[in-house]
């Protein structure tokens, strides 16, 4: 399914926007607002997701994909096959959506790591998710 934005207008610049779904009244108060903007976009998410990396095995880099249906305090974090912390990609808040995050095969310290077999956890809010995966050089 798909949803809408209404973003207000005023002299180009955009002042105010509005996520549309079904039902909602949406009144506009600003008086200087000269032109209205209605956008489709993706439905947001319906439920927590963490998908296996791509490619697997990888080498050098991965792209690790997942989706958020609420606004929830999100971290994903690479652990080697020891469960030592080898790279934090996300920490903080993020809005609901899809997500991508590449990663480059780079721990903390931007340094190259070996090959070997990783594992990558994603934590939001009451949802924890975890994968394998496996760089190969």
């Amino acid at each position: 399914g798909y949803g809408y934005v209404l973003q207000e207008i005023v002299g180009g610049e955009e002042v105010g926007s509005h996520n549309i779904v079904d039902g909602v009244k949406i009144v506009i108060s600003n008086e200087n607002v000269s032109l209205l903007k209605i956008t489709k976009q993706q439905a947001l998410p319906t439920s927590f997701a963490l998908a296996q990396n791509y490619p697997n095995p990888f080498n050098p880099s991965t792209m690790i994909k997942y989706d958020l249906p609420e606004t929830r305090n999100v971290t994903l974090v690479i652990y080697n096959a020891l469960g030592e912390k080898v790279r934090t990609l996300v920490s903080g808040m993020q809005d609901a959506g899809y997500y991508s995050i590449l990663w480059d095969s780079k721990n903390d310290s931007g340094i190259k790591i070996g090959s070997g077999m990783y594992i990558y956890s994603l934590r939001a809010g009451d949802y924890y998710s975890v994968k394998k995966m496996m760089l190969l050089k």
